[in-house]
C-alpha cells in the first residue's frame, strides 16, 4: 500500500484513535509487548497463550505458558488474519466467517521491488524463483512469496483440521482452495 507507506506514522496515529473511540473488546496475546497491555487496559480484553509447539509433547514450550498464565493456548497460523478466524471459529463460534483483504500474495503486475519480501530475497538467484505465480481459479493471476505461501499453507491446514471453512471477499490474490469459498 504505497499511500500507507508515505503516510505510515499519521496513518498509525489514526487507526489507534479509530481503536480508542470505537473498540469494545480486544483478542490479545500473552506476548503483547508491556506499552501495548498499558495502552489497552481500560479495554475488555480476552487474553490468549499463542501455541509455539505441540502442548502434549514432554518440555512443552506451549504448555509452560499456559500453567504460567492460565491462558488458553490458541493456534495462530502465523498471522493476525488466522487468529481473528480461529477465534471466532473456537471462542465465538461463529458458523460463518468472511475474510477481506487477506489475499496473501500480490497483483500479477506489481513489481517484485515492491513487495514486503523484496529486501530478504533481491540477492537470491534467480529472485523470481522465490515469488511463484498463481492462477486464482476466479479472480485469475498473481503472485505469492515464501512468507504469505507459509501462510496460506497454515490457513487451509488450520481449516482441514477445524472441519469448517471461510468465505474469502478479498477479490483478487493467493487465498483458495478447499474449504475457502470465494
Amino acid at each position: 500500500d504505497e499511500a500507507f507507506r508515505a503516510n505510515a506514522e499519521r496513518t498509525n496515529a489514526e487507526n489507534i484513535a479509530l481503536v480508542d473511540e470505537n473498540c469494545a473488546d480486544l483478542v490479545i496475546c500473552s506476548t503483547a509487548p508491556a506499552n501495548v497491555v498499558a495502552r489497552t487496559a481500560a479495554f475488555k480484553r480476552y487474553w490468549f497463550a499463542p501455541l509455539v509447539d505441540n502442548p502434549h509433547a514432554p518440555g512443552s514450550l506451549t504448555r509452560e505458558i499456559a500453567e504460567i498464565t492460565g491462558l488458553p493456548s490458541m493456534n495462530t497460523g502465523g498471522t493476525v488474519g488466522t487468529a481473528a478466524i480461529i477465534f471466532a471459529h473456537q471462542v465465538l463460534k461463529a458458523r460463518r466467517i468472511a475474510v477481506v483483504g487477506m489475499d496473501m500474495g500480490y497483483a500479477a503486475d506489481l513489481p517484485l521491488e515492491r513487495t514486503q519480501s523484496w529486501n530478504m530475497l533481491k540477492d537470491k538467484r534467480p529472485v523470481e524463483d522465490y515469488y511463484p505465480r498463481v492462477d486464482h481459479p476466479q479472480w485469475g493471476a498473481c503472485y505469492t512469496d515464501p512468507t504469505y505461501a507459509w501462510y496460506r499453507q497454515n490457513l487451509l491446514a488450520l481449516l482441514k483440521a477445524g472441519d469448517f471453512g471461510i468465505t474469502n471477499c478479498t477479490e483478487g490474490g493467493a487465498l483458495y482452495g478447499p474449504r475457502v469459498e470465494c
